[in-house]
């Protein structure tokens, strides 16, 4: 939800400027999960939990992870994820 205080023609500016923002994402997720902009609005609408093989399923991630081995996985402190110029683990 969005709140909002203002006059009555800003309110208005802002709820249009939302609605709009929400049908732009709406159709970016329709698109990038081949569903249809009607299906993805009616699931977001409302709080739709998925499962990682369900969200597969929907389109929304494109793989499952089963094992970790294998992977490269880099770590990061809290640090470098506020972006304290600091990159995968190195000052410059």
């Amino acid at each position: 939800s969005s709140g909002y205080d203002g006059s009555p023609s800003d309110i208005d500016i802002h709820a249009r400027e939302v609605l709009s923002m929400r049908r732009r994402a709406t159709e970016i997720i329709a698109h990038h999960c081949h569903q249809s902009v009607d299906q993805v609005a009616d699931d977001i609408d409302r709080d739709r939990f998925m499962s990682a093989r369900e969200a597969k399923g929907y389109g929304l991630v494109d793989d499952v992870l089963t094992d970790r081995k294998g992977l490269q996985l880099e770590r990061f402190t809290h640090k470098q994820s506020l972006g304290d110029g600091y990159s995968n683990g190195e000052t410059s």
